[in-house]
């Protein structure tokens, strides 16, 4: 008797349990269960090791693949290649930064992005879950190439990051949206990083 009402209080449990996990799931193919919390998992240091990204532009399409270590773009028969990398930091304190180094055939490049991040709430017409976007607000970007520019207030840049995939060492942000202006830009694809 006293092991049927252990399998019965089980079992209670999980039905309870199991849902507040699934709850805790953001991204669409975020893990099922994890011990750290959604903000431990993002902070920290992260390097982009792969991205496949596509789209259509002036109704050229284009591709941009980048393996870790080398960038190729292609649009019809044009291809450029380079080398570089990109490394994101997210402070638990609210703070992110950003640094692209970018290694041309032409020309050597270092940008950084500066600014505060959150998360993003639920929003019904964009489809998001509560915490499955990151919300940038670039406060300051430098260049080599063009110099130092700082914004304040309302003038910030606000940048969403849709991540697919959280885990404490990958994160797998999603690159799908759409510019209309006298013509419709689309593009799609992902990015993955791995934590330092």
């Amino acid at each position: 008797m006293k092991k049927n009402k252990n399998v019965l209080l089980i079992l209670l449990a999980m039905v309870f349990i199991i849902p507040a996990f699934q709850g805790c799931k953001k991204g669409e193919n975020d893990p099922f269960l994890s011990l750290l919390s959604r903000k431990a998992r993002l902070t920290g240091t992260w390097n982009l090791t792969k991205a496949d990204i596509s789209g259509v532009s002036g109704g050229s399409t284009w591709t941009n693949i980048y393996d870790g270590t080398n960038w190729i773009y292609t649009q019809g028969s044009y291809i450029d290649t380079s080398q570089g990398s990109v490394e994101v930091t997210f402070d638990k304190a609210g703070t992110y930064k950003t640094t692209t180094i970018t290694i041309h055939p032409t020309y050597t490049n270092t940008d950084t992005e500066e600014g505060n991040w959150t998360f993003g709430r639920r929003n019904k017409e964009s489809d998001y879950k509560n915490k499955e976007c990151v919300i940038l607000e670039t406060t300051k970007t430098t260049s080599t190439g063009g110099g130092t520019t700082t914004y304040e207030g309302a003038n910030c840049p606000i940048q969403v990051m849709v991540i697919d995939e959280l885990k404490n060492k990958e994160l797998i942000v999603k690159t799908d949206g759409s510019l209309t202006s006298t013509s419709t830009s689309t593009q799609e694809g992902t990015k993955t990083f791995e934590k330092k």
